[in-house]
């Protein structure tokens, strides 16, 4: 029997942020905190499901096979291969372009699209009648999708994401694998936490400059000045930019680098997850604090 229900972030990642008792918690979009367990959360209905296949939730999980055992080596510090460094960069590539809550803005620019030249179709036949009426043909180069054909993709959204997302993943790989890569190791009695959208892109002067979320501060994997951040573990993260010399480097970071790294997988979250409740709490009350 097939399974339906698919992890949007995975049981074997989550359970990289248990604590040492096996608990972790999870600060929902209700700003509740529970617990609970990785096999339960960040679940979602057929979402790799694609015409009844589960071909990309199979792929997923032959990477997986391979990302545990590196993920182990990374904690003694040994020596990774450029094999070992593919396969965690199409990993981190699949994060980064498959997570729910990029799937759900896509699909509100989507939804957008079709609303708004639904509208513009619309007024337009109200407008022109007989000779009047506009040939389409007249514009572009005759390849261009229709608003019918549009709308018929938009209809199955999740599962054109599905295979679209994997496609742009398998590509966008290449990109991350070529950047210098350190693994930071946080103080004890830090953690790092994670979330359902875990792999950010950040250019901090540029941030500082313009200002969060706006235009002068986008970040993309080619800005030489672009740092991207993954928390692997509780207690490692990986930093991969283009500025640093050095590759595949061990570092053991300060308090401040494990809540800048905390920071910038918060503030693009929906859930986050940490075996420390009490840090959850200070998510939580600053949060509220800030509204």
């Amino acid at each position: 029997m097939k399974k339906t229900k698919h992890h949007i972030i995975s049981e074997v990642y989550q359970k990289n942020f248990i604590g040492d008792d096996d608990k972790i918690y999870y600060l929902m979009p209700t700003n509740k905190i529970i617990q609970s367990s990785p096999v339960n959360m960040l679940k979602e209905e057929h979402y790799n499901t694609v015409k009844g296949s589960l071909f990309i939730e199979d792929i997923f999980s032959n990477i997986e096979g391979y990302y545990g055992p590196i993920v182990e080596k990374i904690k003694e510090k040994g020596v990774i291969t450029k094999d070992e460094k593919i396969v965690l960069a199409i990993y981190t590539s699949i994060i980064f372009n498959r997570n729910k809550i990029r799937r759900d803005k896509m699909k509100e620019f989507a939804e957008n699209i079709v609303n708004k030249f639904s509208n513009i179709e619309e007024k337009n036949d109200s407008e022109c009648s007989g000779d009047d009426n506009i040939d389409n043909s007249d514009y572009g180069d005759g390849n261009a999708i229709s608003l019918d054909d549009f709308k018929k993709s938009y209809k199955n959204f999740k599962e054109v994401f599905a295979v679209s997302s994997m496609n742009v993943s398998l590509d966008v790989w290449q990109i991350i694998y070529q950047m210098n890569w350190r693994f930071l190791f946080c103080p004890a009695g830090h953690v790092f936490l994670s979330s359902d959208n875990p792999v950010n892109l950040c250019r901090s002067l540029a941030e500082e400059k313009y200002g969060f979320g706006s235009y002068g501060a986008v970040a993309g994997l080619k800005h030489k000045d672009v740092e991207l951040t993954f928390p692997l573990t509780k207690n490692i993260a990986l930093l991969a930019g283009w500025i640093n010399s050095d590759d595949l480097s061990y570092i053991d970071v300060p308090s401040n680098f494990v809540n800048e790294i905390n920071y910038r997988t918060v503030r693009s979250a929906e859930v986050v997850f940490s075996e420390d409740k009490q840090l959850l709490e200070a998510i939580l009350s600053d949060s509220i604090s800030s509204n």
